[in-house]
Parts: C-alpha cells; structure tokens; sequence
C-alpha cells in the first residue's frame, strides 16, 4: 500500500460512520434475481442480450433509481449506477459484475458481484458519506458471451475498445442470429458502439467482487480471497476424419474411428494439464461432437474444443503446444487426418498490487479472514485490467461448484464480502 493509501485509509478507520450491509436485502434481491429465466430442472438461463438478460437489468434499474444513483445504459448494454462525488474532475471508481448466466447456470455468478456493489454503495449513503470520487457500479452485458458466440467479456471489451466488427458477426449457437442482431433487437444502437469506450486515466480503480467458483476458500474456511491474477485462456479447436464404416461389418484391426481418436486426446489433454502444477493449467474438453452418430456407424468426423487456462503466459502457450502435439502423434498412430486450427483466447491478467493491498487492509481493519489467490476463470476485470488499474475478491463457492443449478453461497459470506468492498471504495474514492 502507498503512503497516500494508508493515509486514506487512516482516515476511514477513524470515521464515525458505520457501513451496514443488510443481509435480508441481499436475500430478498437474490431471490427476486432468481425468478428470471428459471428453467423447470432449476437452473437459470439469462443469455446475453435475451429478453430474460433484459428483464434481469431492468429490474436492476429500478433497485438502482430507488437507491438515488444516476442510472443510464451505454451502447453496448452495460448498465450503470452512479454515486456521485464532491470532486468531479477526479477519475471514477468502478465496481459491479454480470447478471448474464450461462446456458444452465446458477444464481450467485455474477450477480453476487452486482448485489455486494449496490448494497455498499447504500451502505455509504445511507451511513451518510460522499466519496471525493464518484463511484459507479456497473452490470456487464453478455460477460457469458462465451456460451453463445465463442467471445465474452463483450460489455467490458465495449469499455476499451476491443469489441471487433468480427466479434459482432459471431452467430449465437442457441438462438442463430448474430450478436450485431441480437443487440439491435435489444434497442441498442450498435453503430454508436465507440461511445461506450473510456480512455486511459479516466478509471482510478475497478473492483469486482465475484463467487470463487472453485472449493479453497470454503475447504480452507477463509472468508474472503483477494485475487492477485487472473489466468488467461486459449481456446484450442480441431478437427479429427477418420473413415465412416459399418460398426460390425468393420474389424477391429482396420478401423479409423474420429471419435476414439479424439476420446484418446481429452484424457492426453487431462493428464498434461494434470501434470502441470508450478503454475497450475487446466484444461477441458467442453465442447465435442461427432458424426454420424448413429449406433451402427463408427464416426468418420470428430470436432472438439478444448479450453486451457493458466495464470502465466508462457505456460499457457507451452500447454497448448503439448496438446497439440499429442493430437499430431494420435492422428499419425491412429490412421486419421488432423486438422488444428488457431487457438484464440484472453491474455493472463496480474490485478493491481495497490488495490489488491486496500482489500487486504479492509478485510484486516474488518476482521475478516482473507488469503491471496489466483482466479481461474476469466472475468470482466481481466479485460478492464488492460486499461485501468483492477482488483477482485472472491467469497466462497459452496462446495466450489459453479455454472449448475447447485451454485451456492451463503448469504452471510457474501454479506462479508459486501463489507469489504464497501470499506475498501471508500479508501480507493476518498
């Protein structure tokens, strides 16, 4: 922490006021949340830029204008809240997450860090204190994108000026319309897009409060995790053609199954991330199909996916090049025909060390058990994080399951989270 940090955070330590975070509101908010898109096996489905997407920040709006901030929506969705500051010349401070889910996903994703964020900033109102900075809460629009377009983080790519024409050609999976149409059809007007871009300098700090999705702090029984890295990932396509065939009609001996071939290569993909562990990479097979698929035919077409993540650039590149070259060697022994295709992804993503000491000093001043970590998964910081300086803390994941219906957190952790967030926005906006 720099001097002028633990000077303000001095200040705040000695203030009279009091910042209260109400666990029923958070409660009641979540349950109201969780009314949108629920589908009957009971998980959620709010796609980005979906009428149930809408709906969901809609009623956000209205929890927002209730709570005395401006509220506006920008060219690309994000919605904002804004408390304003007694300085307006000084760069804002921005916190929120997404209320987008995945296709199947639960209640706490992103929405723990929407919800922790408007409930700091009524916190500070209603303790009666003005930041020097505004604060503005944000709720990212299709952070999910990967679901639908094979891109996410699309609102917060909006903000730096990353959203491609490409990106915005991409055609939804679920709904088969391109995400330039599915934003149209939202009202938005994609061809003011630049709008919604902030330049350098004009940010402070940025800080995300998100679910770990993972189980350490929860097995650990820690309350708080201030993130100190965001991993990248790479998303890695190929293909794998082999020969269709009759399935008894064809011996053993003289098959070329696409599809034992790729089955092969996700437990080759397992045990090479398995055996990466200094940094750790991860990495699944999330998408995988095969054709024909019908019971009396070997597959003559494999198509898979993969998704490799790691903290450290140059492991994520050298975990990428080993599975690949494990599908070279598979096809080769295999008798198939290989055809890999450019990895894409995100850049891992260090977090700001002077943010990340606020949040230390607010869970220490809190008395709220803390511990330094990675994050896993990708998130909307990573991307602001290009731009303006960034921060994340993460509440425990019950059980560390995340996007399934059987996401959980307990309110009371994530009431925790809430507090520290709202002490360390007021440090970072004094």
């Amino acid at each position: 922490m720099t001097p002028e940090d633990q000077s303000k955070e001095m200040q705040v330590s000695g203030t009279q006021h009091e910042l209260v975070i109400s666990e029923e509101r958070l409660a009641e908010r979540l349950a109201r949340l969780a009314e949108i898109g629920l589908r009957d096996d009971g998980a959620l489905q709010r796609l980005p830029y979906s009428p149930e997407d809408r709906a969901a920040q809609d009623l956000l709006t209205t929890w927002l204008e209730a709570a005395g901030l401006t509220v506006w929506v920008d060219p690309a969705g994000n919605v904002f809240g804004r408390l304003e500051g007694t300085d307006p010349e000084a760069p804002a401070v921005l916190t929120g997450s997404h209320l987008d889910t995945q296709p199947g996903g639960g209640r706490f994703d992103g929405v723990a860090g929407v919800l922790a964020s408007l409930e700091a900033l009524e916190a500070m109102r209603e303790a009666g204190l003005r930041p020097r900075a505004a604060i503005e809460l944000v709720s990212w629009a299709g952070e999910e994108g990967g679901g639908c377009f094979d891109v996410g983080v699309i609102g917060s790519r909006a903000m730096v000026g990353a959203l491609t024409e490409q990106h915005l050609d991409l055609r939804c999976r679920h709904r088969g319309r391109t995400l330039r149409e599915l934003m149209r059809e939202c009202g938005l007007d994609v061809d003011r897009l630049g709008e919604a871009e902030r330049p350098e300098g004009s940010l402070a700090a940025v800080v995300e409060l998100h679910i770990e999705q993972g189980p350490l702090l929860e097995e650990a029984g820690i309350q708080v995790g201030v993130v100190t890295a965001i991993a990248g990932n790479r998303r890695v396509p190929l293909t794998l053609r082999g020969r269709q065939a009759h399935s008894g009609g064809m011996p053993m001996a003289y098959r070329h199954d696409a599809l034992t071939g790729v089955a092969e290569l996700v437990l080759a993909a397992e045990a090479i991330a398995t055996a990466k562990t200094d940094p750790p990479v991860v990495a699944t097979s999330g998408f995988l199909q095969h054709a024909p698929r019908e019971i009396a035919m070997i597959p003559g077409r494999a198509d898979l996916t993969l998704d490799v993540r790691c903290i450290a650039q140059d492991a994520l590149e050298a975990a990428v090049a080993e599975i690949q070259q494990a599908a070279r060697d598979i096809a080769e022994r295999r008798g198939l025909e290989l055809e890999l295709r450019d990895p894409w992804g995100t850049n891992p993503s260090p977090t700001d060390p002077a943010i990340v000491a606020v949040l230390r000093a607010a869970c220490d001043a809190l008395g709220i058990s803390a511990t330094a970590m990675p994050s896993g998964a990708s998130h909307d910081s990573m991307v602001l994080a290009t731009r303006f300086p960034a921060g994340m803390l993460f509440v425990p994941s019950a059980g560390g399951i995340s996007h399934a219906p059987e996401e959980f957190t307990e309110t009371a952790d994530l009431a925790a989270g809430a507090r520290v967030l709202a002490r360390a926005l007021t440090v970072l906006s004094a």
